[in-house]
């Protein structure tokens, strides 16, 4: 019968590794939306048929980002009476305003306060830039994955894993050798509640002498899928060592 899992019980499996699902992102999120605010989208607020007013030129600075060199204005402009101010960059120094020039000032219908100069930015950020939050974006949905799955096969070890002794034993590998000496593969034997014997391959790894007696957990209704106990989360082998049978 498979063991009951309590909410406690599944929490007490996730651990930290949840971290490394939520940081990056948050972080790709943060650095989205980020720069998503700093870009400009004038294009899908603005339509040519905007109403437009006269506005006049307040500041006007010559800013280097870099290597590029750009000119951010400071401009008022009065609509219904009421007076407002805003802010656009040039795309480079070569488009240096003339100050006695009346600036042509589009606003939305409704949102005055939300306006443009035609043939400027409002702001110097790239629009693409906000993509760079994308990439750890995907390694968080990619961390996300193998989390998830790791958490729903632990939960599937403490709810039908039955813990019993194995011993190892080696095989040689044929053909496979290192500084003239053959390689051997670890191979963990051990009798399921059926009766029979399966076998765990471990590789040519592991520090176990022939005949050495090791413990492995294998699932219920599966014998054949097998791992080592001790390469288990330190929660589930205090769940699996608190549960009966």
């Amino acid at each position: 019968m498979p063991r009951s899992l309590s909410l406690r019980q599944r929490l007490s499996m996730c651990g930290e590794g949840w971290l490394a699902v939520v940081i990056p992102f948050v972080v790709g999120l943060g650095l989205s939306l980020a720069f998503m605010a700093g870009a400009d989208f004038t294009e899908w607020e603005f339509r040519d048929d905007d109403p437009a007013a006269m506005g006049q030129l307040v500041e006007l600075n010559l800013v280097r980002r870099k290597t590029r060199y750009y000119y951010e204005l400071k401009y008022r402009y009065v609509v219904d009476g009421v007076l407002y101010e805003n802010v656009a960059v040039t795309k480079t120094q070569a488009e240096e305003p003339d100050p006695a020039t009346p600036l042509r000032v589009q606003y939305v219908p409704g949102h005055p306060e939300w306006s443009r100069i035609p043939g400027l930015r409002k702001t110097h950020i790239p629009n693409w830039l906000w993509l760079v939050g994308l990439f750890p974006i995907l390694i968080g949905v990619v961390a996300a994955v193998f989390y998830v799955r790791a958490v729903l096969a632990s939960w599937r070890v403490v709810r039908y894993g039955i813990v019993t002794k194995a011993r190892s034993s080696r095989r040689p590998l044929p053909g496979l050798g290192r500084r003239g000496k053959p390689l051997s593969q670890v191979i963990l034997t051990f009798q399921a509640f059926d009766g029979q014997e399966y076998e765990l391959h471990l590789g040519p790894v592991g520090n176990f002498n022939q005949g050495e007696s090791t413990r492995v957990v294998y699932l219920a209704h599966a014998p054949s899928t097998v791992q080592r106990y001790d390469s288990l989360p330190k929660p589930v082998k205090t769940l699996l060592s608190a549960q009966p049978a």
